[in-house]
């Protein structure tokens, strides 16, 4: 029989109420309660930027097109994509579309020292404990998503290879030209 002690039974407890709070999150994605995906309306979220500890929503950037870019440090396609993206943003006519990056460093020192080692040119929000990251569900890291004027998301990226900045461009400015 197993020595069920007070801390083994409080570790089993915990770990039963977590596998059963996966097991919710994962039907609930699976059946498209919490699940961003391409054609839907992308889900509102209102989080703290990493820099100037402002807090910055989804729907700030109304009537915009959004390229929506979570990223980590411990990411290593992130290391090609933040360079790629900065270049990006810059060219983007602030009026009309806007690049809005979310890390999911649970250590927002770390995520800054990140930026600015790679030379990032745009902000970026923090979600230290992955409630934005998890109601989009993402499916790896980096994951971007292009959201239209109407808030509904239009093309979605896993990862990131040199060039896949050229087709983020094209998906945005179609979006804004068509406006």
């Amino acid at each position: 029989m197993p020595n069920l002690n007070r801390k083994g039974l409080e570790s089993g407890r915990a770990s039963l109420t977590l596998r059963g709070l996966a097991f919710s999150l994962g039907l609930l994605t699976s059946l498209g309660v919490l699940a961003a995906e391409v054609g839907e309306k992308a889900p509102s979220f209102s989080i703290v930027s990493l820099t100037s500890n402002e807090t910055v929503s989804l729907d700030d950037f109304k009537g915009k097109v959004v390229i929506l870019d979570f990223w980590a440090s411990w990411c290593g396609p992130c290391l090609v994509a933040m360079p790629k993206l900065s270049a990006l943003s810059d060219s983007l006519p602030n009026d009309k579309a806007a690049l809005l990056a979310i890390s999911v460093d649970s250590d927002p020192r770390r995520a800054k020292r990140f930026m600015t080692k790679m030379g990032a040119t745009y902000d970026s929000l923090i979600d230290p404990e992955g409630d934005v990251a998890g109601i989009y569900d993402l499916p790896g890291m980096p994951t971007t998503f292009v959201i239209d004027q109407e808030g509904k998301i239009t093309a979605q990226l896993v990862g990131f290879t040199p060039g896949d900045e050229d087709k983020l461009l094209r998906d945005v400015a179609t979006l804004y030209d068509n406006d």
